[in-house]
């Protein structure tokens, strides 16, 4: 199902466990080895620290604003280049 539009995103969320979709996508992120060799923002490492980071800051809280992941799931759900998807990663870990 190829979803274009971030309306129908919110619903694809609301109809399927929100949460664990989002925690899916951060932990399938972080096996890729891109995200063992794109640098962090701010700091030493990797992208992949910030998403383990992301990863456990919308595990244990209950308040989590998976608004900020819609950007991302964006761009993986309608086939977006290495480049966007990766720029969205990025994204997200700045927001949380």
């Amino acid at each position: 199902m190829k979803v274009i539009f971030i309306s129908r995103y919110k619903f694809f969320l609301t109809t399927i466990d929100r949460k664990t979709r989002a925690l899916d996508l951060i932990a399938e992120l972080q096996n890729l080895s891109a995200a063992r060799s794109l640098p962090r923002i701010v700091g030493r490492g990797t992208l992949r620290n910030d998403l383990q980071v992301l990863e456990c800051s919308a595990a244990e809280s209950d308040d989590f604003d998976l608004e900020n992941l819609i950007p991302l799931l964006d761009a993986v759900l309608s086939n977006g280049s290495d480049e966007l998807i990766w720029d969205k990663a990025y994204g997200a870990v700045t927001k949380r």
